[in-house]
């Protein structure tokens, strides 16, 4: 990790941006999936308020173009996906291939989080089906902690898993396949 300093408004905020794929989490690669722009690209990536970054006098081309560059250049192994599970709290997680063996209470969360978009909502939607997984029996409450470990993951070790994931939301939000009256 390459270790940055921005100074806006009078402060100073010390940052941290990936040099290699190894680095990038899910969190960070999840803001390359779901902003547009490079700013709020870096501003996702290094978890730093958006209009602290469009406030500083600090050249932010140095850190944007490399960080820009390593995102374009997505490693191989995201091409050859296979989905093989990842660990996770110290258990071998696979998503579930069919939504419709999830629970219901799953589903319903996981319905209202489909409507305003997958990728948007994509970890959340991982913590939604993680939390039951390790706990061993459904418990809502901690579903966000859940979300918030899985974050903190490198991407490479659960993109194929992840990638393979989505691709059924995206199917079950087109085909309405998921057990809830949302999509029924």
């Amino acid at each position: 990790m390459r270790t940055v300093i921005f100074k806006s408004k009078g402060e100073k905020i010390k940052g941290q941006i990936p040099e290699t794929w190894e680095e990038v989490t899910v969190r960070q690669f999840m803001s390359l999936e779901i902003n547009q722009e490079p700013i709020e690209i870096l501003a996702g990536v290094m978890d730093i308020e958006l209009d602290f970054l469009k406030e500083t006098r600090t050249d932010l081309r140095p850190v944007m173009v490399p960080l820009l560059e390593l995102f374009n250049n997505k490693p191989p192994e995201f091409k050859k996906i296979k989905p093989k599970g990842f660990i996770f709290q110290g258990k071998k997680i696979k998503f579930p291939r069919d939504l419709n063996s999830i629970m219901f209470g799953q589903a319903l969360q996981i319905s209202q989080l489909l409507e305003e978009g997958v990728n948007k909502n994509l970890v959340k939607i991982a913590g939604i089906i993680l939390q039951p997984i390790i706990d061993g029996k459904y418990k809502e409450e901690n579903q966000e902690r859940y979300s918030r470990l899985f974050e903190l993951l490198p991407i490479v070790e659960v993109f194929p898993e992840l990638f393979f994931f989505a691709q059924t939301l995206r199917k079950a939000l087109i085909f309405g396949n998921l057990n809830s009256p949302v999509l029924i």
